[in-house]
């Protein structure tokens, strides 16, 4: 075999045994953002796996350009899972292939699946393509659906793909996770203190219960003293507190406080003032802002919080729909309501990371006091705001109002606030409402605090429960339920879930007008310079030969 020969021989050998190395499970990642590298939970997840699991990808058959490549990086993913574990069984399924597209669409809906339409737009034309970004995962009679892309309320394409791809590995682990959880965390509500109806919870409680068991707890029970409530609670790793509007007692304070300084989080959902919304629908001349005082400022102030009891406006905000007109002319317009803040999510931090903006309703600002508990802002204000205090009164006439921006010289407030670190007793050197044989004084624990009460309540149609973060008047989506659900799993101890979410790389995306205009040159190119190569090879082993 001559020289040329044995350089090419040499050449592909070489390819060959890097692209085997590039298989290896250990192989070392050189992207700057270590994209292709998993999670160490997510390698122990799979590991773990002891039964098959099927996942059925509805991602096949003619797809827009964007999402071919988004496609190869789903398979590429369920590749690198094998690695791990033998028993993943993976199709990939072209729905359209069943039936006619209006079938399938409607077919696809029944099962939960909606479907999402892209639009390639080009110099010459327009297409809009069907698709079904879903993904369902079996096991024996369990299915789980997954969602492939991650879309929040005024995304690009591109952001919606750039996002749906750092997510990708978090969402399968999320799937495998609710199809092969065997222990669940007991977690719980509380119903006293007129806190949250359950109808007003019902999508966050049933989004929760593919993860928890999840139960109510009554802090007033009858028949218990202190000392029971407070052996019954320490059955649950998290209490959700929503909404009160009832004031806690100073035995019912000790019960939380010896509660948390035991290792239980808490997630509290409160309002700073009280505002009758019925009143504020219905009456011309408004509805009166009162302070909410539920007993609880020394608690906070313990832990180094405090809620403010005003309400704050935002010119970032979302609309209220009202209706104008009379019978067959009424028209439903929205307006813009400085009382309903689109809060911003921290996107350094997993839990609220790649999260679109959260609705808000009356809210309340929060201050933070030093300490040394870690303290991390999940939620805050834009910075155009403005303090309402009180007395004074909301009218719906404000809503057609000129708004003033110059009015808004506030600054950005807080709105959500985590705590976690070691916790000191309320009632460290203080006489106790009741007996505890061995009180704590201090204690390892989480809290979260947001300035919204009904910031985890869902509408109602006809009684019926909707999607929590689903405005039926605007019919816009927000992060609501995403967001709670995430701080949920992280104030619970699900931290494998949280910590999936930080995957964080760059996609490029090619630009169509250029694309269009240099469509040509590439197709030539592309033909081209395989067969360049091989004239210079050919070339190459004739000088060669003759000099040899």
């Amino acid at each position: 075999m001559n020289r040329a020969y044995k350089m090419l021989g040499a050449f592909l050998l070489t390819l060959l045994l890097l692209t085997q190395i590039g298989a290896l499970p250990g192989a070392i990642d050189f992207t700057k953002d270590q994209r292709h590298q998993l999670s160490s939970n997510t390698i122990d997840k799979l590991k773990s796996l002891s039964a098959p699991v099927r996942i059925d990808i509805f991602l096949a058959g003619q797809l827009p350009a964007q999402y071919q490549h988004f496609r190869a990086s789903v398979e590429r993913l369920l590749t690198h899972f094998n690695r791990y574990t033998d028993q993943l069984q993976i199709n990939f399924i072209d729905p359209f292939e069943q039936g006619s597209p209006e079938t399938i669409v409607e077919e696809m809906q029944s099962f939960g699946l909606p479907p999402t339409y892209v639009s390639e737009n080009s110099t010459s034309t327009n297409k809009e393509t069907v698709l079904f970004p879903w993904a369902i995962l079996n096991q024996a009679s369990r299915s789980v659906r997954v969602s492939l892309l991650k879309k929040n309320l005024g995304d690009t394409p591109e952001k919606i793909l750039l996002q749906s791809l750092q997510q990708l590995e978090f969402q399968f682990m999320d799937g495998l996770e609710q199809l092969t959880l065997k222990e669940k965390h007991n977690i719980a509500f509380l119903t006293s203190h007129q806190c949250s109806k359950a109808v007003r919870l019902a999508d966050w409680i049933q989004s929760l219960q593919a993860y928890y068991n999840v139960a109510s707890f009554d802090l007033k029970k009858e028949g218990l003293s202190p000392q029971q409530t407070l052996q019954n609670l320490n059955r649950f790793r998290l209490l959700v507190v929503s909404n009160p509007k009832e004031p806690f007692s100073v035995e019912e304070k000790l019960i939380l406080d010896q509660f948390q300084l035991q290792g239980g989080a808490v997630l509290w959902l409160l309002d700073g003032i009280s505002l009758d919304e019925n009143m504020l629908m219905s009456n011309e001349k408004g509805a009166l802002i009162t302070p909410l005082a539920i007993g609880l400022e020394d608690y906070f102030f313990n832990s180094g919080l405090r809620l403010q009891q005003t309400l704050l406006k935002d010119l970032y905000c979302a609309p209220l729909i009202l209706a104008q007109g009379t019978a067959n002319n009424t028209q439903y317009l929205p307006y813009p309501w400085p009382y309903y803040p689109l809060a911003k999510t921290n996107t350094n931090n997993a839990i609220s990371k790649d999260l679109g903006s959260v609705w808000m309703r009356y809210s309340s600002p929060i201050d933070t006091l030093a300490n040394a508990l870690k303290k991390t802002v999940l939620l805050q204000s834009s910075p155009l705001t403005q303090i309402k205090g009180f007395p004074t009164t909301i009218q719906l006439a404000e809503a057609g109002n000129d708004i003033n921006p110059a009015d808004y010289r506030g600054q950005e407030m807080l709105l959500g606030v985590l705590l976690e670190g070691s916790f000191s007793s309320l009632f460290k050197n203080r006489i106790k409402p009741f007996e505890l044989s061995s009180p704590l004084t201090n204690g390892s624990s989480k809290m979260m605090l947001i300035g919204d009460g009904a910031f985890g309540e869902n509408q109602l149609d006809n009684g019926t429960p909707l999607p929590l973060g689903f405005d039926k008047w605007s019919t816009n989506f927000y992060d609501n339920k995403a967001f709670l659900l995430n701080s949920v799993h992280y104030l619970a101890g699900l931290n494998s879930l949280v910590e999936m979410r930080n995957k964080n790389f760059e996609i490029s995306f090619l630009d169509p007008i250029k694309t269009a205009e240099k469509k040509t040159f590439w197709q030539l190119f592309l033909v081209g310079a395989p067969l360049a190569f091989l004239f210079l090879l050919g070339g190459l082993n004739f000088l060669l030969r003759n000099k040899h």
